[in-house]
C-alpha cells in the first residue's frame, strides 16, 4: 500500500466526530459570520445586495429572476384583454378543449357567423354586452402584443444598463483577494521561482503572496482521481474494520490506485514535485490597492501582442520576455489544473463537445418525435372535412366515428348511454391522446434533465480556465437543448409544408398546414401543458426534498464510518447558476416565442419565475454549500441572448395573427395595392398565389404590419444594441444623479482587511490551501 493510503487511512481511522461534521457544515455553507459564530440568514428580509457578498454573479443571478419575474407579471396585466377576448369565444368545442386552458388560446377567439363568414366578437363590460366585428378589434390585439414587446425590451436594456453599476457597488462593499492582485503571464519555458517573481514587482509596493500556477502537463487530474479513489478506500477499509464487509470494494479500489499510479508513471515518469514544474503564470498578491493599480497602469498596453513585442526591457521578465499582466479572478474561480491549456487547445475540446451535443439533440429528438408523432396518428378530429350523422359514423370509419362523436359534445356522451356505447372507442382514443399529451410534456422536462447531467460533463471536458466561463458553456448548450426540446421539436413534427418548402419527404409532413383551430387543440395544448408543469419542475421538487432529506441525513449519520464521509453529509449540494440560468432563458424563449397565440403562457411564466426566485433563495440559504465568488459574466451573457426572444416572438406573431380563418384583418391602406402593382405589375393576389407560405400578405395586413415593422426596428437596434445601451445608461444617470456610483475611495491594506476577505470567500492563491484541490496536492507531495 502507498504512503497517501496508509495516511488517509490513518487520519481516518478514528470514529468520526458529529459535532465537528456539524462544524464543518457550518463553515461550508451560506451563513453570516458574526461575534456568536456562524448564524443562518433570514430567508425573507436577506436582500441580492446582501448576498452579494458571495460574489457579484450570485447577487445578480437574484436581482435577475426576482425582476424579470415583475416584468412578466407586468406583461401578463397588459396581455389580459387578449386573454379576455379569446376566452369570450366558442371556436373549440368541448372535446378540443382537453384541459380548459385551450379557451384561453388564440384558436378560440371570436364566433363565426356562417351567413357571412364573418367573424365576430361577444364580451361583457360592466353589465353592457358588446357583438362586434373581429377586424375592428385586431387593432387592440396587436398594439397589445406591442405594448408587453415593449415593455420587455426597455426592461432588459434597463437591467443590463444597472448590471455594471451592481458590479462596482458590490465591488466597493465586498472586500476580496481579487481586489489586491494581479496575473501575469508570459514566462519562458525554464524554472522560475516564486522569489524571482517578488523581485521583479516588489518596486511598485509591499508583495504579501506570490503563488505559481504550474504546468501540471494533466498530471494534477491524475492526482485528483487518486485523492478521491484514497478517501474512498479510507472509507471502504473503515467499514470493513467495523463491520467486516467491504473487503471486496476495498481490493478494487487498491487495484484502481495501482492503475492510477501507473498512469502518473507515464505521464510524470521523473516523479518531478511542484516546485519542479514550470510556471504557466504567476498571481501576486500586493497589501495595497494602489500599488496593485500602479502595476496596472504600468502594464496597460500588455493586452495587445504588438505592443507586448515593443514593451520596455525593465518591464519584461529577466529583460527578455514580454509580460502580460491583467487583473485576477477570485481565487475561487479559478480552474488550476486548465490554466495550461491554450485558446487552440480548448478550441479543438469545443469542436468535439459540439458534435456530441448535436448527436445528443438528435437523439432527443427522435425520443420526442416518436412520441408527437403516436399522438398526432391518434388525434383523428383535425381531419373533420364534413359533419356526419350517427348513421354515416355507424358505417363510416374511425375518422367518421371521431367526427360524429366530437360534433355532439362530451356531456351528452357521458349522460347519455346510448351515445356512450356508441362512442366508446371515441372516448378511449380521446384518453389515450390525452395521456401522450402530458407523456410528451413530462417527457420533455426528463430528457432536458438528463441533458443538462451529461452537457455539464462535457463543458468539463473542454477545459475552461474559470468556474465562470464554464458556466458560460454550460449555460448556453444546456439552454440551446432544452429549447430545442420545449419549443421548436413539437412545432417541427406537427407541421406540414409539403409542397410550400424544400424538404426531405418524411420531413415536415405533419397534420397541421397551418396554425389554425385544431393547431391549438394539439399543438398547443401539449405547449400549455409543459409550461405548466415548468411552473413547479424542478425547483419545487427540490424544495419538497427538504424534509426527506433531512430524515435520510439521521439514517445516513449511522452509516459514515470516516470524519470525511461524515462532514460530507452536512456540506450541501452545490448550487448549479448555470443550469438555473438555462431553464430561466428557455421559460423565457418559450414564452415569447408562443405568447401571441397562448397568452396564458405570460402569468404562466411569471409564477415559475417568482416560485425559482423563492425556491432558489431557499436552497441557497439553508440547503447548498457556499458557491465560488462568480463574477457577472454568467449575467452579461444571458442579457445579450435575451433581446434575440424578442425578434422570435415577433416573426411568430406575425404568423399567428396572419391565419386568415382565424384573424379577419383588412390590409394596411389602398395605397398598398398602388404600389405593389406599380413595383411588380402584378396585384396581391397573384403574389399571394406564388407565395406558398403566404409571407406577404401576412405582412402587409394590419394584423401583422405594425409587428413587421417593429420587427426591422428591433434588427437594426440589435446591430448598434451596445451603442443604444451606452446611451440609456447615460440618460438614466442625468435622470437620477443621486444613484451614480461614487469614486471608490480606495479600500485597507490587505494584512488589516484579511478577516473580511476571508468572511467573503477564499483569502488566497496558495492552491494547498484551497479546498478543492488541498488532496489532489497533497497526494502529488507525498507521492
Amino acid at each position: 500500500m502507498k504512503l497517501f493510503h496508509t495516511q488517509i487511512t490513518a487520519k481516518d481511522a478514528k470514529a468520526p466526530n458529529l459535532y465537528e461534521a456539524i462544524e464543518y457544515g457550518k463553515r461550508s455553507r451560506v451563513m453570516d459570520v458574526s461575534h456568536e459564530g456562524y448564524v443562518k440568514y433570514h430567508l425573507w428580509r436577506t436582500s441580492a445586495s446582501e448576498l452579494g457578498r458571495f460574489g457579484v454573479g450570485i447577487e445578480l443571478y437574484f436581482r435577475f429572476v426576482k425582476y424579470m419575474a415583475v416584468v412578466l407579471l407586468v406583461m401578463s396585466l397588459i396581455a389580459i384583454p387578449n386573454i379576455f377576448i379569446n376566452s369570450a369565444g366558442n371556436r373549440m368545442s368541448l372535446a378540443d378543449q382537453k384541459f380548459g386552458m385551450e379557451q384561453t388560446t388564440l384558436g378560440n377567439q371570436g364566433t363565426v357567423d356562417n351567413s357571412t363568414t364573418t367573424t365576430y366578437i361577444d364580451f361583457e363590460i360592466v353589465g353592457n354586452s358588446y357583438h362586434v366585428e373581429q377586424r375592428n378589434m385586431v387593432t387592440i390585439i396587436v398594439f397589445t402584443d406591442l405594448g408587453y414587446c415593449v415593455m420587455f425590451l426597455i426592461s432588459l436594456l434597463w437591467f443590463k444598463s444597472r448590471q455594471g453599476e451592481v458590479a462596482e457597488l458590490n465591488d466597493l462593499a465586498n472586500v476580496t483577494a481579487a481586489d489586491y492582485s494581479i496575473e501575469v503571464t508570459g514566462f519562458p519555458t525554464e524554472p522560475v521561482t516564486e522569489e524571482e517573481v517578488r523581485h521583479h514587482f516588489q518596486k511598485y509596493g509591499k508583495i504579501v503572496e506570490v503563488s505559481l500556477a504550474r504546468q501540471f502537463n494533466n498530471v494534477i487530474q491524475h492526482y485528483k482521481t487518486k485523492a478521491k479513489l484514497g478517501a474512498k478506500l479510507s472509507s471502504a477499509l473503515a467499514k470493513w474494520t467495523a463491520t467486516g464487509k467491504g473487503e471486496q470494494v476495498a481490493q478494487k479500489l487498491m487495484n484502481r490506485l495501482n492503475d492510477i499510479d501507473h498512469q502518473i508513471a507515464r505521464v510524470n515518469p521523473k516523479n518531478l514535485k511542484i516546485e519542479q514544474l514550470n510556471a504557466d503564470r504567476a498571481f501576486i498578491v500586493f497589501n495595497k490597492e494602489e500599488d496593485r493599480n500602479s502595476v496596472l497602469h504600468k502594464y496597460r498596453w500588455s493586452y495587445w501582442n504588438l505592443f507586448r513585442r515593443c514593451q520596455r526591457r525593465h518591464l519584461r521578465w529577466r529583460q527578455q520576455s514580454p509580460l502580460t499582466v491583467k487583473v485576477a479572478p477570485e481565487p475561487s474561480n479559478i480552474l488550476w489544473e486548465n490554466l495550461e491549456f491554450s485558446d487552440s487547445a480548448r478550441l479543438k475540446r469545443r469542436l468535439l463537445t459540439a458534435g456530441v451535443t448535436l448527436l445528443l439533440l438528435c437523439f432527443s429528438f427522435v425520443a420526442i418525435y416518436a412520441v408527437d408523432i403516436a399522438q398526432t396518428k391518434l388525434d383523428t378530429t383535425s381531419e373533420c372535412a364534413q359533419s356526419y350523422t350517427r348513421e354515416e359514423a355507424a358505417v363510416g370509419d374511425a375518422t367518421a366515428l371521431a367526427c360524429y362523436c366530437s360534433s355532439i359534445g362530451l356531456s351528452r356522451i357521458f349522460f347519455s348511454s346510448s351515445d356512450s356505447s356508441f362512442c366508446s372507442d371515441y372516448i378511449s382514443t380521446l384518453l389515450v391522446t390525452a395521456m401522450l399529451t402530458v407523456i410528451s410534456a413530462v417527457g420533455v422536462v426528463v430528457i432536458n434533465a438528463i441533458l443538462k447531467y451529461i452537457l455539464r460533463k462535457l463543458a468539463s471536458y473542454e477545459r475552461h480556465s474559470s468556474k465562470t466561463s464554464q458556466i458560460r458553456q454550460v449555460t448556453l448548450k444546456v439552454f440551446f437543448a432544452q429549447f430545442l426540446n420545449t419549443a421548436l421539436i413539437v412545432l417541427l413534427v406537427n407541421s406540414n409544408l409539403r409542397g410550400k418548402v424544400s424538404v426531405p419527404s418524411d420531413l415536415l409532413v405533419g397534420v397541421h398546414d397551418d396554425m389554425d383551430v385544431q393547431w391549438y387543440a394539439t399543438v398547443g395544448s401539449s405547449i400549455l401543458v409543459t409550461m405548466f408543469v415548468n411552473v413547479f419542475s424542478p425547483h419545487c421538487m427540490q424544495l419538497a426534498l427538504i424534509p426527506f432529506n433531512k430524515c435520510m441525513l439521521k439514517r445516513k449519520v449511522k452509516q459514515q464510518y470516516t470524519q470525511r464521509d461524515l462532514n460530507a453529509l452536512f456540506a450541501g449540494p452545490e448550487f448549479d447558476i448555470a443550469t438555473r440560468y438555462a431553464q430561466i432563458m428557455n421559460t423565457i424563449f418559450v414564452t415569447m416565442l408562443y405568447c401571441s397565440g397562448l397568452p396564458i403562457l405570460l402569468p404562466f411564466a411569471a409564477a415559475s419565475l417568482t416560485l425559482v426566485y423563492w425556491a432558489d433563495k431557499i436552497l441557497f440559504l439553508r440547503v447548498c454549500q457556499r458557491p465560488p465568488a462568480y463574477d457577472e459574466a454568467a449575467s452579461s451573457l444571458v442579457l445579450s441572448v435575451l433581446p434575440f426572444a424578442i425578434v422570435f416572438h415577433l416573426a411568430f406573431a406575425i404568423w399567428m395573427y396572419g391565419v386568415g380563418t382565424l384573424v379577419q384583418s383588412d390590409f394596411v391602406s389602398q395605397s398598398i395595392y398602388d404600389f405593389v402593382k406599380i413595383h411588380t405589375g402584378q396585384d396581391l393576389n397573384t403574389i399571394a398565389s406564388q407565395d406558398n407560405l403566404g409571407v406577404v400578405i401576412r405582412i402587409l395586413r394590419w394584423s401583422g404590419f405594425p409587428l413587421f415593422c417593429a420587427l426591422c426596428v428591433l434588427v437594426v437596434g440589435l446591430v448598434f444594441f451596445d451603442t443604444i445601451l451606452q446611451i440609456l445608461h447615460k440618460m438614466l444617470l442625468c435622470c437620477n444623479a443621486s444613484k451614480i456610483v461614487p469614486e471608490a475611495e480606495g479600500i485597507g491594506e490587505y494584512l488589516h482587511e484579511l478577516e473580511n476577505i476571508k468572511a467573503n470567500g477564499l483569502h488566497t492563491y496558495d492552491i494547498r490551501q484551497n479546498e478543492s484541490y488541498r488532496d489532489s496536492i497533497r497526494a502529488f507531495d507525498i507521492s
